[in-house]
């Protein structure tokens, strides 16, 4: 299997995640088109109930996008301190933690579309794993830190 270096696994992360940002700020841009066409694939009655209609979808789409532009900007702000050498830190710790939370938000967002979209309810299972997983992962981080401050104290 190909093995890549710590420090061009670190730029290629770095690299997914501005491309990650650029990508939110595209998909805001044209978001009112996209649901406009999402919309119209799935006729939807006039008296249908609000989270079936345009506007319910637009905004739910938007809040996605915005956890998914914080997300990207604190998983950029986590590769830079790992590229500096801070890993085992509170402000990892905090950072995974943003991240895990971000995720598990966007799950019910996206299970917010799921009446409309039945695709959705995959999206937010599979949100809601990656965000319990991260949680996972930032509990090992913080042990880890916690066993770091402590070995630091020690002569």
């Amino acid at each position: 299997m190909l093995k890549i270096g710590r420090r061009a696994s670190c730029t290629i992360s770095l690299v997914l995640s501005v491309v990650t940002l650029a990508a939110v700020v595209v998909a805001a841009f044209f978001m009112p088109r996209i649901a406009e066409v999402y919309c119209r694939a799935h006729v939807t009655p006039a008296d249908a109930p609000f989270y079936l209609r345009y506007t319910f979808i637009l905004v739910v789409s938007y809040l996605i996008l915005a956890v998914a532009a914080a997300c990207a900007a604190v998983l950029l702000t986590l590769l830079l301190a790992l590229r500096r050498g801070e890993v085992f830190t509170a402000a990892n710790v905090a950072r995974l933690r943003a991240v895990s939370w971000g995720c598990i938000i966007a799950a019910f967002l996206f299970a917010a579309l799921t009446p409309k979209f039945i695709i959705s309810a995959a999206v937010a299972f599979i949100a809601f794993f990656v965000g319990l997983c991260l949680r996972i992962v930032k509990n090992a981080f913080e042990e880890a830190s916690a066993l770091k401050e402590e070995n630091d104290f020690t002569i």
